[in-house]
């Protein structure tokens, strides 16, 4: 997906946060991908970085569906920028 542009591509992987309580998590070069097992590691981990994106943790912890879904989201956003200076990137461009 990081190569595809935003628009071509379908994906209902973001839903899993909600539906099976998965955490995603944008670190800035990676989307983690943690089962429902390794959430409270995962979320312990990624603490600074959640809340720097201006997420209530105290919500994501107790499981609460939308705060978990806004996180989700929110880390399913990032890559498409992140795709997009890469490919600048490849090709020379700012």
């Amino acid at each position: 997906m990081l190569f595809a542009d935003w628009n071509s591509v379908s994906s209902t992987t973001w839903l899993s946060a909600a539906q099976h309580g998965e955490t995603f998590v944008w670190t800035g070069t990676d989307m983690k991908r943690y089962s429902a097992r390794y959430k409270g590691q995962a979320r312990k981990r990624h603490r600074t970085l959640v809340t720097g994106a201006g997420l209530d943790i105290n919500l994501i912890d107790a499981d609460e569906s939308t705060e978990n879904s806004r996180l989700s989201l929110w880390s399913w956003q990032h890559p498409t920028s992140y795709g997009d200076l890469s490919r600048r990137a490849e090709r020379g461009g700012n």
